[in-house]
């Protein structure tokens, strides 16, 4: 397994800059500054856990309230919500071929999702 690669907090180091897909072992290390902020989606609820799509397009959430919420990579802009458990998410895990996205909840409780998330 390659070490996780991190950015310096230098102008020089903002080049080498590579998007979330080339930095899957710490992709929040991709991210640029100057485009940080926040987004809300419809439904307000704390955010457990999140995890980039293997193609690093989309960003899920996991939230408080057991919902998944779809945000794009591009612009952050919210997408979509799903129902996804009862109990509170607490965990989101992509299997190692990006095929299924693994969810946990506050109960116990594992589910797997295609990566289309029906």
């Amino acid at each position: 397994m390659d070490a996780p690669y991190t950015l310096d907090a230098s102008a020089d180091a903002a080049v080498e800059m590579l998007p979330p897909s080339g930095t899957r072992s710490n992709a929040a290390g991709s991210a640029c500054t100057r485009f940080v902020h926040s987004a809300l989606n419809k439904d307000r609820s704390s955010v457990n856990a999140g995890a980039w799509f293997p193609d690093g397009r989309r960003l899920i959430t996991a939230s408080f309230n057991g919902m998944f919420t779809l945000w794009s990579g591009f612009s952050f802009n919210f997408e979509a919500n799903q129902q996804a458990h009862e109990e509170p998410l607490h965990a989101l895990c992509w299997s190692r071929g990006g095929e299924w996205l693994l969810s946990g909840d506050g109960g116990g409780l594992v589910k797997y999702w295609q990566g289309a998330l029906d």
